[in-house]
């Protein structure tokens, strides 16, 4: 299947998808992903986009949304392309489509004269990882966050 995936930008039609691949990456806030969704559209935003993948069929197999950062971890210049979020549904995973939104999330981010793309992941997250270096990341730090309740 590698090679029959196409990336576009989203588009206002998209928001019902979108907001539930958002759902789905990020299940914690789910009653946020709508409005949010909403506001992106409402006010299309310079500094972040979201992007598509879909099969040779048309069907939307996940997302990704990227945007700019003043700075990210072991990054040397500013501000820097920062990959938000990555999402392929489960069914379609291991057919390119990932590997297609980051290749879009980096001509977004050279388009606008950036050279580095900088991502994130949970500590025990090993899929992610390997997907991540799959795709060309490099590991450049490792944070336990914490947290007291006041």
């Amino acid at each position: 299947m590698s090679g029959s995936v196409s990336v576009r930008a989203a588009g206002p039609d998209d928001a019902m998808i979108w907001a539930r691949l958002r759902t789905a990456l990020w299940p914690e806030w789910p009653d946020d992903h709508p409005a949010e969704v909403a506001s992106y559209f409402a006010d299309p935003p310079d500094d972040a986009s979201c992007f598509l993948v879909e099969d040779a069929g048309g069907e939307v197999m996940g997302f990704a949304e990227v945007g700019l950062r003043p700075f990210a971890e072991g990054c040397t210049t500013s501000p820097v392309a920062y990959l938000e979020g990555i999402y392929i549904e489960p069914g379609t995973r291991r057919a390119g489509a990932a590997r297609a939104l980051v290749l879009a999330c980096e001509a977004w981010a050279r388009s606008r004269g950036l050279t580095e793309l900088a991502s994130d992941r949970g500590l025990d997250n090993d899929e992610s990882a390997a997907f991540h270096e799959a795709v060309g990341f490099d590991e450049v730090s490792r944070v336990v966050c914490y947290r007291k309740e006041l």
